[in-house]
């Protein structure tokens, strides 16, 4: 796993750098970094969420599979959303609450599923 994290983050790594090389993008980079020196613990920070998140992603997909990775990152995005909702005050409508039915009702299923297995 640590190969494979290793070598993925070096791809990435390159593939930004030749982006922003190929769109000349990297000077204006380097001088809103050199003019706002603070954003640098910004992008440490980002830098290290990336790092754990990465071991996440891979250690899940190790020990449960791929699955239950897809059905662990569809629920967080689901919770994001509707906290978002009541958060600022955006109801959602029918159809809406339709879509919110669609995403739970496989999770529902499975953990269902789960509970009926016997041990």
């Amino acid at each position: 796993i640590l190969n494979q994290i290793f070598f993925t983050t070096c791809f990435t790594s390159a593939f930004s750098l030749v982006w922003l090389l190929s769109t000349s993008q990297l000077p204006q980079v380097a001088g809103f970094i050199h003019r706002h020196p603070e954003v640098v613990q910004d992008i440490f920070v980002l830098s290290v969420a990336s790092c754990v998140s990465q071991f996440a992603i891979s250690y899940t997909i190790f020990c449960f599979g791929a699955v239950t990775l897809a059905s662990v990152m569809t629920f967080r995005q689901f919770i994001s959303v509707v906290m978002s909702c009541f958060l600022f005050g955006q109801p959602l409508t029918g159809v809406q609450w339709c879509g919110v039915l669609l995403v739970l009702a496989p999770v529902a299923q499975r953990i269902h599923k789960e509970q009926q297995r016997p041990e």
